[in-house]
């Protein structure tokens, strides 16, 4: 049975208002404050939102390592994320960029493969830019058909994704270099344009 909270703290002076059981909104008698109650249906909800901010906070301390490039302490950060029972694939898919970027690819796809598995079980598909990351690191390992699979994958899921289209100039080379040069490419590569 969902309650409405009694007691409150405006955020406007810090005094504890009472809300007498009032709907939302509700207007702090001391200082005018306007604001919503919120409801809550069980401790566990209030715990597990409280979870949710600190790994948030979490990933965005890794990323803010990751800016720095200080990519072991992001890999901590985000290790520490995933172990605080993150249910998103968004730090696994960072934990991939800092292992890619310390040349641990292997490590790297561990992380992306299961970046891209909680994407699916979640929506049913997997992330376009996590495939385009894997895309890049099988390049980096000279696994030019690996790399060119996860980018049409990638493509066929989201042609107007940006990572998609900065991709896209690179890989329609390596496209057209594996039909053995047979086709002459319909356009210059986006690097060399004017």
């Amino acid at each position: 049975m969902t309650a409405l909270r009694d007691r409150v703290t405006c955020r406007g002076c810090g005094k504890e208002v009472v809300s007498k059981g009032e709907e939302r909104p509700l207007n702090c008698p001391y200082c005018g404050h306007r604001f919503f109650i919120v409801e809550w249906d069980t401790k566990e909800e209030v715990e597990a939102l409280a979870n949710l901010s600190k790994v948030t906070q979490t990933i965005q301390e890794g990323n803010a390592f990751f800016g720095q490039g200080k990519f072991e302490q992001a890999i901590k950060c985000f290790d520490q994320a995933i172990s605080m029972g993150a249910t998103d694939y968004v730090p696994w898919q960072n934990k991939g960029s800092a292992l890619a970027q310390l040349d641990r690819a292997n490590e790297a796809m561990t992380c992306y493969d299961k970046a891209i598995a909680i994407s699916v079980a979640s929506s049913g598909k997997p992330d376009v830019d996590t495939l385009c990351m894997k895309a890049g690191v099988f390049q980096m390992q000279h696994k030019t058909a690996e790399a060119l699979a996860c980018f049409k994958q990638a493509r066929a899921l989201d042609p107007a994704n940006a990572r998609v289209k900065m991709l896209g100039d690179a890989f329609y080379l390596i496209e057209a270099l594996e039909t053995g040069g047979s086709e002459k490419p319909k356009r210059r590569l986006g690097l060399f344009r004017r």
